[in-house]
Formats: structure tokens, C-alpha cells, sequence
């Protein structure tokens, strides 16, 4: 996915590239923090529509 093609391509890289610098939890241990699924969470990675989860559980409390 380029982050180039468009607003929720961008917001899915941004939100894997803090899961990464978050040590890459796992989607299960990510929804229990954010309290969502982490099959909603799994679609925000990858560009799908979703819930607006709580951006501090992917990166343990910074912000985007």
C-alpha cells in the first residue's frame, strides 16, 4: 500500500509504522489496550473502514 494514495492509506501506514516502534504487539494484546477487536484493528492497519479505535494503545500512549 502506498502511503501516497490517500488519507486512510496514510493513517493505516502511520498506525503500523507506531506499531512497529511499539515493539509490534500482537492485535490481541493492541485491542486489549485500545478496546476494540482485533479484527477492527487489523482492517484500520490495512487501510479498511473502521471505528476510530484509541490511537494511544498503538504506540503506548503517543500520538500520531
Amino acid at each position: 500500500m502506498d502511503p501516497e494514495d490517500g488519507a486512510l492509506q496514510r493513517l493505516a501506514a502511520d498506525l503500523r509504522c507506531l506499531r512497529e516502534r511499539a515493539g509490534n504487539p500482537g492485535y490481541r494484546e493492541l485491542a486489549r489496550r485500545a478496546h476494540y477487536s482485533s479484527t477492527t484493528l487489523s482492517i484500520a492497519a490495512g487501510g479498511g473502514k473502521w471505528e476510530c479505535p484509541n490511537p494511544n494503545a498503538w504506540g503506548g500512549g503517543g500520538g500520531m
